[in-house]
């Protein structure tokens, strides 16, 4: 998988996407050329895990919304 790639995948913009890489969020290679290639499997674990993060981080603010309406 390439930057662009990634960054469809992720919904963030091609920047953000490299500022992930280079802050060591998701490992990476480069190609004969220098271009970023990042593992398509490392990249789906990525995926899954920011999936759960923002199921769970919609679930704390739904709680706190809920506790404030009391």
């Amino acid at each position: 998988m390439n930057v662009p790639e990634l960054a469809r995948r992720l919904n963030v913009s091609r920047s953000y996407a490299v500022k992930l890489l280079e802050r060591g969020d998701l490992p990476f290679t480069r190609d004969a050329d220098g271009h970023r290639i990042i593992d398509d499997v490392l990249a789906e674990a990525y995926l899954a895990a920011a999936k759960e993060r923002q199921a769970k981080a919609l679930a704390e603010y739904m709680d706190v919304s809920q506790e404030q309406k009391r």
